[in-house]
């Protein structure tokens, strides 16, 4: 099951959007595009980050600190640390059976999930800055074949105005990936990878970002949309928590598999700066 946004009105501060009971984000039969590349990309050279306007995020909102620059948030029977084996270092997440009584997300969610967010630098800068996201990760082989991996949601404002804002998800499927060794995933903005929901914020048909599809397409439309660190009112969003603007994602709100995965070295290539986490 893909996760799906609908525009449905707005609460003040904060844009209201509802998401699809947010599953799978990949059906069986839509095959799952393949990332550009399988090795880190060129690095960026680091240059000072954009500088970031009034309302700077505050770390310890956005969820546990996991290494450096990185934070967990886990909904219900899921729990994230950081794990080690022959002295590597991973940040770790992972979902158990059962449901929960309905109320830890927006909506009526009662399955297991986990966010890894980062990116608190990048809080109203431009979607078009995106260059590229590489990360690694490793699903143990006890995981049963129908377990997530991971799939990223880009926290977005379409206004990218703190005083009118329309905030919403971008989204990648599912991406698989062999259990028992690890896996890297090098993605692009250029990569057929994302969805945008379908009409968000009062877009016309014509704007309206396909799946997949490039991010380019989204910046096309909505040239001001920018990444923000936000509380999206949203089912499948953790109930008044605020998130980073990068997420790996692990289970979704109707979730209820045991299954765990490891992520690792993680670089984020911006047009002028980057960030990378590797636990070590």
């Amino acid at each position: 099951m893909i996760l799906f946004l609908t525009a449905c009105g707005q609460t003040v501060g904060r844009s209201k959007v509802d998401i699809q009971p947010d599953g799978n984000p990949i059906t069986a039969e839509t095959p799952t595009p393949t990332p550009s590349g399988s090795e880190t990309p060129t690095p960026t050279p680091v240059a000072t980050p954009t500088p970031i306007p009034s309302g700077t995020p505050v770390p310890s909102e956005y969820g546990q600190l996991m290494g450096s620059r990185t934070f967990a948030v886990v909904v219900n029977k899921t729990v994230a640390a950081i794990g080690e084996e022959n002295g590597n270092h991973f940040a770790q997440i992972r979902t158990m059976n059962g449901i929960s009584s309905p109320g830890a997300y927006y909506g009526i969610g009662y399955g297991n999930k986990g966010f890894l967010g980062f990116g608190l630098d990048y809080h109203a800068v431009p979607v078009s800055q995106f260059e590229s996201l590489s990360f690694r990760t490793f699903q143990p082989t006890s995981n049963r074949p129908s377990a997530y991996n991971v799939y990223l949601n880009l926290i977005v404002d379409l206004n990218c105005d703190p005083l009118k804002p329309d905030y919403t998800v971008v989204l990648t499927p599912n991406l698989s990936g062999k259990k028992g060794v690890w896996n890297r995933y090098t993605i692009k903005k250029t990569d057929p990878m994302f969805r945008t929901p379908g009409g968000k914020g009062g877009m016309p048909d014509s704007e309206r970002t396909s799946y997949p599809a490039p991010l380019t397409q989204l910046i096309h439309a909505r040239p001001h949309a920018c990444f923000v660190a936000a509380d999206i009112f949203g089912v499948g969003m953790k109930r008044n928590q605020k998130l980073a603007p990068f997420q790996i994602v692990h289970g979704d709100s109707i979730y209820l598999q045991s299954s765990s995965v490891r992520i690792d070295d993680i670089d984020l290539h911006m047009a002028n700066s980057s960030l990378t986490e590797d636990y070590e």
